[in-house]
């Protein structure tokens, strides 16, 4: 899910979605304007936790400001999370018992 037109982020995520590509992977993308609201982000966000096809979320950072970063990665489901940044895959990385390994 990429959020307003960040230059860097763009380009980072282009690179995701070819990684994707490479390897087989089928890659959603949500392209969304800089005039999104925090709202409709999370509603995307509940709409994609309960998509059973999704496997996983990614939310490029960082968000339009008025977007609360904290509020969009607690709202992906913890087994969806790709980056590990919900509260819940933090305190299984600090415990050594990490359910998904994110890339960084």
């Amino acid at each position: 899910v990429l959020v307003g037109s960040n230059p860097a982020s763009q380009i980072y995520v282009g690179s995701k979605r070819k990684a994707c590509e490479e390897v087989g992977f089928v890659s959603r993308s949500y392209d969304l304007p800089e005039t999104t609201s925090e709202a409709e982000l999370l509603e995307l966000i509940d709409t994609l936790n309960a998509d059973k096809e999704i496997d996983g979320i990614l939310v490029q950072l960082p968000l339009p400001a008025g977007i609360d970063n904290v509020k969009v990665l607690e709202r992906i489901a913890p087994d969806k999370d790709v980056d590990g940044f919900h509260p819940y895959n933090v305190g299984r990385l600090c415990q050594r018992a990490p359910r998904l390994r994110p890339c960084t």
